[in-house]
Formats: C-alpha cells, sequence, structure tokens
C-alpha cells in the first residue's frame, strides 16, 4: 500500500488540490453555469442568418469566429439546439487540447505525460467558479488553444507546413496562436523558415481575402472596434475599475465607425518578445519551445491593452508543458483562485476585491516570466534534445 501510494502521490495530491479549489471557489463565489456569452454568440448568429451570414455581421475579433459561430448555428435553429452543439464542441476541443498535451509531452521526452494530462485536464474542469471553464466555459477560446498547441507540436516534428497552417488560422480566430510562428521561426533552418512563412500567408490569403473582395467592411469594422476599445482588467487603468464593452447583436449588421488606435502597451509587448528572440535564440529545443510560448504569451499579457479573466487559460497548456505537473497544476489553480476572486460580488466587483486580484495577478506573470528566463538560463543548452 506504501509503495502504491508513494507511485501514485503526484496524481493523489493534484486530485485533493482539485477537490479543495471546488470547496473554496464554492466559499468564495456563486458558479456561473448560465452560458451568458454562448447566448450572445447564439444572437450574434440570428443577425448572420438574418443579414447575409458571416460576410454581413461583424464581430470583435477576426473572420475565422463568426465564421465557426455560422457555421454551429447553421446546423441549428432553437436556443437548446445550439447550446448542446455548443457543448458538445466546447468538450470536443477541450479534449483536443489534452491530446495535444499528452502528444508534446512524450515529443519531449517527458516521463510524466500522463501526470501533466490529468494535471491540465482537472484545472480545467472546475465546476464551481464564476470564471468558468470546462464543461461551463461559454468563450470560444478552446478553439484558437488547441490551435496553439497544434502548432507548436509540429514545431517538434518539423513540419513548417503544419505549423504555418495552424498558425495562420489561431490568427484568424484570436490572434494571440500566431505567437507561435517567432517560435518556429527561431527553431527552424532557412529552408523550413521559408516553407513556414509560405503556409502562413498563403493560408492568410485563404481566410482574409474573401472578406477583403467581398465584405471589407466587416474587416475595417472589426479593426476599428478593437481599436476604439479602453483598457480593461489591467494594472494599466488603476485607479480606474474597467471592463470590455460588449457590443449588442442588433449593431453588428451596421459598419462601425469608432476611432481610436492600438495602444502603445501592445507595441512595447511586441518589442519584448523580438528583444527577447534576439537575446535567447538558443530557445532550440523541445522543452525550451514551451518554455519560449510560455515567455511570449506572459509577456503579451502583461502589456495587453485588456486582460480578462479567461484569458489565464491561455498559458495553462504552456506551464504544464514547462513545469513538473504539480507544480503547474499549483500555479494553474492560483491563476483560477485569483481569477475569481476579481468576480467576487459579480457583477459589480468590490473594488478593493479587483485590484487585489488584477494586481496578483500581474505580479504572477511577471514572477513566471522571470522564473522562466531565468530556468532557461541557468539551464543552458547543454541538456537539449535539438529539434534540427
Amino acid at each position: 500500500m506504501t509503495a502504491w501510494l508513494a507511485k501514485h502521490r503526484d496524481a493523489l495530491l493534484m486530485v485533493a488540490g482539485f477537490v479543495a479549489l471546488e470547496v473554496l471557489l464554492s466559499s468564495m463565489v456563486t458558479a456561473n453555469h448560465t452560458f451568458g456569452n454562448v447566448r450572445w454568440y447564439f444572437a450574434v448568429v440570428g443577425e448572420m442568418k438574418t443579414h447575409g451570414g458571416p460576410f454581413g455581421v461583424w464581430t470583435p475579433y477576426p473572420p475565422l469566429f463568426g465564421t465557426t459561430l455560422y457555421a454551429l448555428g447553421s446546423i441549428t435553429h432553437t436556443w437548446q439546439s445550439f447550446l448542446l452543439s455548443w457543448e458538445v464542441l466546447n468538450a470536443s476541443l477541450l479534449l483536443g487540447a489534452v491530446a495535444m498535451i499528452w502528444r508534446i509531452s512524450e515529443v519531449q521526452g517527458r516521463e510524466r505525460s500522463a501526470l501533466a494530462v490529468l494535471g491540465f485536464l482537472l484545472v480545467n474542469a472546475t465546476t464551481r467558479g464564476a470564471m468558468t471553464s470546462g464543461f461551463f466555459f461559454d468563450q470560444l477560446d478552446y478553439l484558437p488553444i488547441l490551435l496553439m498547441l497544434g502548432a507548436l507540436y509540429f514545431v517538434q516534428k518539423e513540419r513548417p507546413v503544419a505549423v504555418g497552417v495552424l498558425c495562420a488560422l489561431g490568427f484568424a480566430t484570436k490572434l494571440f496562436p500566431v505567437l507561435v510562428f517567432p517560435v518556429a521561426l527561431v527553431a527552424f533552418d532557412m529552408r523550413r523558415r521559408l516553407s513556414l512563412a509560405i503556409a502562413f500567408v498563403a493560408t492568410c490569403a485563404l481566410v482574409f481575402v474573401p472578406w477583403l473582395v467581398f465584405a471589407p467592411s466587416v474587416i475595417r469594422s472589426s479593426l476599428a472596434f478593437t481599436a476604439s476599445r479602453d483598457l480593461w482588467e489591467t494594472v494599466w487603468t488603476y485607479p480606474r475599475v474597467s471592463f470590455p464593452p460588449i457590443p449588442s447583436p442588433s449593431i453588428l449588421s451596421t459598419p462601425c465607425e469608432a476611432e481610436g488606435a492600438p495602444h502603445r502597451a501592445l507595441l512595447g509587448a511586441f518589442g519584448a518578445i523580438t528583444l527577447m528572440f534576439c537575446v535567447y535564440r538558443q530557445w532550440r529545443s523541445k522543452l525550451e519551445l514551451a518554455r519560449a510560448l510560455l515567455s511570449m504569451l506572459l509577456t503579451l499579457l502583461i502589456f495587453a491593452k485588456g486582460v480578462s479573466c479567461y484569458f489565464v487559460l491561455w498559458l495553462f497548456g504552456a506551464i504544464f508543458l514547462t513545469y513538473t505537473p504539480r507544480r503547474a497544476f499549483a500555479i494553474c489553480a492560483l491563476f483560477v483562485v485569483i481569477a475569481n476572486v476579481e468576480l467576487i460580488g459579480s457583477p459589480e466587483p468590490f473594488v478593493s476585491t479587483y485590484w487585489i486580484a488584477i494586481f496578483a495577478r500581474h505580479g504572477l506573470f511577471a514572477w513566471l516570466l522571470v522564473d522562466t528566463l531565468r530556468t532557461q538560463r541557468n539551464r543552458g543548452t547543454s541538456a537539449a534534445i535539438p529539434i534540427n
């Protein structure tokens, strides 16, 4: 019995941690099982059906986001059937991300692939939080997360065309999966870089050209709305509490004429990313690729124009591919707790609780970034598994 407990200690600790997390969340907030954003998606699909499909309605996101919703809504006609289809799609995307964690861990040569998968699945399976995830997740972000992890997997398998296609599809869905592209540029030799670039540009052209030709106002409206959005849920707005605007579905068939420019902090984030890769070009092993992706995601979130509470889910895959499963679970569970601290008293959070969460989350971003860079510097490349 003692030997069995020792063998399965980490798995048991993570399961116990998950139970403790559920109990803690139950004592903090009211569980959100409303699928509120899915109801907004359903209304957007209704506007698309009335106004000529995804070419007639803009959304705050790139075109594949709306197209995915329209495809889902095309096979459903009632809220109940749309919700059921959403639940199936959402669960499938999460399981796809779990499969990518497994495959990437195997390619890395790690002996704890099953533990990484268990931890990642558990931390995404919380049911008692005000920030939704897992089965009750009401955002489409498991799709770009899956595309990002898939692109990272194909970087490790030295498949530049697949990487370029998935990066482009991710970019056309919710932007952040494109961060795998510079990871691949560093990892690949010149021939593979050329194949990567061609595949990325060609896929972007296939996705964006139809809108640029037949519905340029949809692209312009998405860009105008995004540029005009004020900062939200970040330390950069202190002391002003700010949440992202949610446009009414009824206005999405009318071109958006808002004016604004992307916040310069976003440009700073990409500048920092570029500098990072000039300094850390030795990030070429299979394990270090995940560290590189995690570092870039953290840099982006630190300087981003806005950081909705669920954005932390973008990090979880890279965290489990970088840290030991038990430590990764603890870090991700802490992110979940902080996100729910922000939402205490939702929809009108207490300002004191809100700022505790916002500063704690940014502090954890900064600590993780420093720890990841420090670990890479200390490791060097002596133990690296070369990709080329």
